[in-house]
């Protein structure tokens, strides 16, 4: 019971605390359950076996996806294959309007006007690509709709998640 208590004072303590780099089967166990349970890890994480190092990155993770949002939330965005045509035909018109701008002098300033929008369409369809995919961990996933947040505002995100695209 004290390793499943130092454990997580090791991971929660507002200061970084000494420890060592073996730990019990207990203590790894407890790592491995909050980081899961905290949406770090997901099932794809590899461990390495320095128990200081691995506990430095769940602390780590942990204090930077305190408020972003639930992995939960990627089931509502489109799925990947639409995320990633989305995200090629915005490219895509990304550069065709940087190329018309300097072949067509005369929509410029229109031109202009519309490419600060098309680039954050792109931010926008790369976040949720990046959310959908499961080879990436579970943090950098919450860290991508955090950003994609970010990017539509919260009402905007909220309508995104809910089938709202």
């Amino acid at each position: 019971m004290i390793n499943i208590i130092w454990t997580l004072v090791l991971v929660l303590s507002p200061v970084e605390l000494p420890c060592f780099q073996s730990a019990s089967k207990e203590s790894w166990e407890t790592l491995k359950a909050f980081a899961w349970v905290a949406q770090i890890s997901g099932p794809r994480c590899i461990w390495t076996n320095n128990f200081r190092s691995e506990v430095q990155w769940v602390r780590d993770r942990w204090r930077r996806n305190r408020d972003c949002p639930s992995i939960y939330d990627c089931a509502g965005l489109p799925n990947l294959q639409i995320c990633l045509n989305n995200y090629r035909e915005a490219k895509k018109t990304l550069s065709w309007m940087e190329k018309a701008k300097t072949e067509r002098l005369h929509w410029q300033d229109q031109i202009d006007s519309m490419i600060p929008e098309i680039k954050t369409v792109i931010d926008i369809w790369r976040e949720a690509a990046n959310a959908q995919d499961e080879n990436i961990f579970w943090c950098s996933r919450r860290e991508s709709l955090d950003r994609l947040r970010f990017l539509l505002s919260e009402e905007g995100y909220n309508a995104f998640i809910t089938g709202g695209y």
